[in-house]
């Protein structure tokens, strides 16, 4: 009898222990203690950072995305406040399309445009822009952005897009003052949640 009240509470213990841990793995990640936090999606997995591509019937989803109208729009959900956004797109652009992408700010987009010449290619190219998230448009922790390709007019000829990564950056927490850093996290989750 006290044996298997010992092996309970030994087991009640190790849940308890567990559950901790991964309360504050995930504490941890949201944090981003050394200020940085990198998200991929290769929209063939869940991932908690990012949304489908919407609105559906514009994008042919499979291994590797097709889209077939414009525009296109995506989530990138925010555990917590971050000052830059750096977005790394895998595409193909067959037709040489303009592409731009940006997040919404409070007045409409801010669009970049990912490539200077558009250049028909049949080989996948990795482009990044680089956005400043001081005024953006953020809401219940989402930022939403848009794929831009104005001249994509015809279904048969679209843009495959195979992944999306995004690398945010701001301060690491021990800098200047940790409680400040701390109470902005409690905070912006109270604001945005």
């Amino acid at each position: 009898m006290e044996q298997t009240r010992l092996i309970s509470k030994i087991v009640a213990g190790l849940i308890f222990g567990g559950v901790i841990v991964v309360l504050l793995l995930l504490l941890v990640n949201d944090l981003a203690w050394a200020g940085s936090l990198q998200v991929k999606t290769d929209f063939l997995k869940f991932t908690p950072y990012f949304s489908i591509l919407k609105p559906q019937d514009r994008v042919t989803m499979s291994e590797i995305n097709y889209l077939k109208a414009e525009p296109i729009y995506f989530d990138l959900y925010l555990p917590r406040d971050f000052d830059k956004a750096t977005v790394k797109i895998e595409y193909k652009n067959e037709f040489g399309y303009k592409i731009s992408l940006g997040p919404n700010i409070k007045s409409g987009w801010d669009l970049k445009p990912l490539e200077d010449l558009p250049v028909p290619s049949k080989d996948y190219k990795i482009k990044s822009t680089e956005f400043d998230l001081a005024d953006k448009n953020i809401n219940n922790g989402k930022l939403r952005f848009m794929l831009s390709i104005p001249d994509l007019k015809d279904e048969n000829m679209g843009v495959y897009l195979k992944s999306i990564s995004v690398d945010l950056t701001r301060k690491p927490i021990w800098q200047d003052n940790i409680g400040q850093n701390l109470l902005n996290y409690f905070k912006y989750v109270k604001n945005q949640f």
